[in-house]
């Protein structure tokens, strides 16, 4: 507590959030506002940052006149640190999605409508059908079995792992691309579960 008598804010704030702390006073200084609040980090005596929750009032004399800022801060580093894991795990998936050779497609119950897909999806599969929904909108076509026999929703491996919690692997399908194409595939799925169990999402890849 000693070492922080007689500094200033800009000598412990991070030096990213410093700008942003003195233009978030300006209204609170201008009376403008009664108090303010933000994320932003401080930086402890080893010089690591720590993120807080700051809350600013401001504290007027009997006159009217301002007397003081009361600051309240609260240590939100450990919520911080699961969002920003968050973040680097959603960026890791887009980058999986984006690079990795095969068509991969994530799907949501009930229905089984895409979440998000692989860029190679586009390439093998061809463009989305953005006007399907449910399986229909993973292929935009029919698939058929290899003795030419047409899917029906509950025959493809994606609508079986969502609804079934069936695992899929290396199941053979014939699929017609938009262009017309005949192609063969394996396919594989699997369901996504919850901590208690519940299908939240199904994967399928080609």
């Amino acid at each position: 507590r000693d070492d922080l008598v007689g500094r200033r804010f800009q000598d412990v704030t991070h030096p990213d959030d410093v700008a942003g702390d003195i233009e978030l006073r300006r209204p609170l200084l201008a009376g403008e506002v009664t108090s303010i609040s933000r994320e932003k980090r401080y930086l402890r005596r080893d010089g690591t940052a720590i993120w807080v929750n700051l809350t600013i009032s401001l504290l007027y004399h009997a006159d009217a006149k301002p007397a003081c800022l009361i600051s309240v801060i609260e240590d939100i580093s450990g919520g911080k640190r699961i969002e920003l894991e968050l973040q680097e795990s959603e960026a890791l998936l887009r980058a999986v999605l984006e690079q990795i050779p095969a068509a991969v497609v994530i799907l949501k119950p009930p229905e089984g409508n895409v979440a998000v897909r692989s860029r190679h999806s586009e390439i093998i599969l061809g463009p989305l059908d953005q006007t399907a929904r449910g399986v229909s909108a993973v292929t935009g076509r029919p698939g058929q079995h290899p003795d030419g026999r047409p899917f029906a929703p509950e025959d493809y491996a994606s609508w079986r792992a969502l609804h079934r919690g069936e695992t899929v692997m290396a199941e053979p399908m014939i699929f017609r691309r938009a262009d017309g194409e005949l192609m063969d595939l394996e396919v594989y799925a699997a369901p996504v579960r919850d901590a208690a169990g519940t299908i939240i999402a199904a994967v399928t890849a080609a």
